[in-house]
């Protein structure tokens, strides 16, 4: 594995209750940008309220469709399995 900071992308897999969410917050929030994807939309929204609490809301977008972004350093964005390669699931 290479040094944290090399600009690669990460992909923390493993079971459930161990922990990857949270590691993906921290990770996140120690660095000056970052987007976190996930399965469901209420985590995406549960991670969000947490993220705010520790970086202000200024500082986070939650996204949930394509074009209703904000300008924002860090986002967190329910993806779903129809949206890939600018396909919407359409």
């Amino acid at each position: 594995m290479s040094a944290p900071g090399d600009g690669l992308v990460r992909a923390i897999l493993g079971p459930t209750n161990t922990g990857k969410t949270h590691l993906a917050i921290e990770r996140m929030c120690a660095h000056s940008s970052g987007v976190i994807g996930f399965p469901l939309r209420l985590l995406a929204r549960e991670v969000y309220d947490r993220v705010v609490q520790l970086k202000g809301a200024n500082q986070v977008a939650l996204n949930h469709r394509r074009g209703t972004d904000r300008p924002s350093r860090r986002a967190l964005r329910a993806v779903h399995g129809g949206e890939h390669a600018g396909h919407d699931g359409t």
